[in-house]
């Protein structure tokens, strides 16, 4: 599932691979692919941080 993975970690974010932005913006990207895919509250949750859904990307 997409955005859960070990505490303190974002899913999806490999060790070691870039700099924290950049594996934000990974991050940011994939939650933006799958976002109408993930339960009604995670996408609540995304777009209070101004997350929302990328036609381009799903």
């Amino acid at each position: 599932m997409a955005g859960v993975g070990r505490p303190g970690r974002l899913a999806g974010a490999a060790d070691g691979d870039g700099v924290r932005g950049e594996q934000l913006g990974r991050w940011v990207a994939a939650q933006r692919g799958v976002f109408s895919d993930v339960e009604h509250e995670q996408q609540d949750l995304l777009v209070a941080i101004d997350i929302e859904e990328d036609p381009v990307l799903a």
